[in-house]
């Protein structure tokens, strides 16, 4: 492979990278999906708190794990207890998942310029664009269809590695009977969420496809 042709594959796949993290983005923080997730898993009755609370607490989480605040500090009740929704564990919990998030954002970025900037300096090349991207998208498949056949398959067991991967302590290990984050969001929601990202993706990646293809097409016209 020629080194033009090589720097391009690692710049598609880095535009690739940042189509995916930004469709996790949009899909982790789309406000409404979470209202329409709690109404399908009876999550109301679950928690036996009234919609404006659930609202409420939801606001608090992804505000937070965006960086927009520095606590999760929110007094709601809940089975007729009425003190902090979020306890010390899921507090600590949640601030892994923001580090996380946040990580990945700025590995997002960085990866959105080099691929930028890898395209810049071949922008003359563009005979090679659809064939770098192709070679870009063969690996990725490779990657992602691995994990949608592990989450198909054994979700359960997927969900459970992905913690094991990222996450340092076992803080993510929660008890429905003390701690009211797993009543929000039980393995269900998180398999929808994985669902919605792919079709995000796809939706990105084609979309990005069809722009390289025309970007070739026009240097051959």
């Amino acid at each position: 492979m020629k080194k033009e042709s090589s720097l391009l594959v690692i710049g598609n796949i880095l535009i690739l990278i940042t189509i995916i993290i930004t469709a996790l983005q949009i899909v982790a923080f789309d406000r409404q999906y979470y209202y329409q997730e709690y109404e399908k898993y009876n999550i109301i009755e679950e928690t036996n708190m009234n919609i404006e609370d659930l609202k409420n607490v939801t606001m608090v989480l992804l505000d937070y794990t965006e960086g927009k605040r520095n606590d999760l500090e929110c007094w709601v009740s809940v089975n007729g207890n009425f003190g902090q929704f979020y306890n010390e564990k899921e507090s600590i919990h949640m601030e892994d998942v923001r580090n996380l998030y946040l990580n990945a954002l700025f590995f997002r970025n960085c990866a959105l310029i080099i691929g930028l900037i890898i395209y810049g300096f071949n922008i003359k090349k563009r005979e090679i664009f659809h064939s770098s991207l192709k070679k870009a998208l063969e690996f990725l498949v490779l990657i992602i269809g691995f994990i949608v056949i592990y989450a198909i398959v054994d979700f359960s067991s997927f969900w459970l590695n992905f913690h094991y991967l990222f996450f340092t302590n076992e803080l993510w290990l929660l008890n429905p009977a003390t701690d009211n984050l797993i009543l929000l969001f039980p393995e269900e929601f998180f398999a929808d969420l994985l669902l919605r990202i792919l079709l995000f993706c796809g939706v990105g990646i084609t979309i990005y496809s069809f722009i390289i293809y025309l970007l070739g097409r026009k240097n051959e016209s």
